[in-house]
């Protein structure tokens, strides 16, 4: 088994931030590093989309320059997108599991060691060897909330389990921050009922999470640009109000391939960035 060390609560390394939450962890399991003070938790949907993946991977960019370390619970979905940016910025990256070390998927091995390697770790109230049951992983969301200040709901439907971590948060005085989506999307109609519902802040520019760590950001983006990601600010910056342009004119002028441009122009399209006329798109 992997060298893991066993955290009591009233060991002075059992995380700060996690002693104040309702019904913390006797115990932590710890392969790794603990996470830091300065940390955000990032949790969706296991089937995520595109669109959940790019908001997720554009939010993680923006918070390598303060830094952050990213908390999730590598679960397949928006968990790993949030881990495998985390790790792609060099910043450092905390999975809380619903199980024991032991049983961490195979094709997830290579993850787990770059987590390791780049200075992150894995955290469990569960003994290595504990499979995963159902009632576990509802559990160990008020982890992925407790070690945080602010939560991230990127893309959930009603029935999706990050919601339960978003309820998590609010009971223990954390905020909560969604990521709003088209209205017949499924995968947004959690986070715009969380949205609707006052539960959660609205979450258009990642600026807006530093307020909570009593930061700055160091630069402004242009407004449109807010919370994209850069093939989509690359296809912004080629339209205009008033000169249309076609898919195959966005090919010649981004040097992108033409399913990527398709892809994500239905995407800005339907969040209503651009729109589309006769001999093209323009920017809404």
């Amino acid at each position: 088994m992997k060298n893991f060390r066993i955290i009591p609560f009233k060991d002075p390394d059992y995380p700060e931030l996690l002693r104040h939450i309702h019904k913390p962890p006797e115990a932590l399991y710890l392969w790794g590093n603990l996470p830091t003070k300065r940390s955000i938790s990032i949790v969706g949907t296991r089937k995520s989309t595109l669109y959940g993946a790019s908001q997720t991977r554009n939010i993680v960019r923006f918070l390598r320059d303060y830094p952050f370390q990213i908390i999730s619970g590598f679960a397949d979905g928006i968990d790993l997108v949030a881990h495998h940016e985390a790790l792609e910025q060099g910043l450092p990256t905390v999975a809380v599991l619903g199980h024991g070390f032991d049983h961490i998927p195979p094709r997830k091995f290579s993850t787990a060691r770059k987590v390791i390697e780049q200075g992150g770790g894995f955290l469990s109230e569960y003994p290595p060897s504990m499979p995963g049951n159902k009632f576990q992983f509802p559990e160990r969301n008020r982890i992925i909330a407790g070690l945080s200040k602010v939560t991230i709901v990127v893309e959930a439907p009603k029935s999706s389990g990050a919601l339960i971590t978003a309820t998590l948060a609010l009971e223990n005085n954390r905020e909560v921050f969604a990521i709003p989506g088209d209205t017949n999307r499924e995968n947004s109609q959690g986070c715009n009922e969380l949205i609707q519902q006052a539960k959660a802040t609205i979450l258009l520019d990642p600026a807006n999470l530093l307020h909570a760590y009593g930061l700055a950001p160091e630069t402004a983006q242009p407004e449109l640009f807010f919370n994209l990601p850069q093939e989509q600010q690359d296809i912004l910056k080629v339209l205009s109000p008033e000169n249309p342009k076609s898919s195959n004119q966005i090919l010649a002028e981004t040097n992108k391939n033409i399913t990527e441009i398709l892809v994500n122009l239905t995407i800005l399209e339907s969040e209503k960035r651009i729109k589309r006329v006769p001999g093209g798109f323009v920017i809404f």
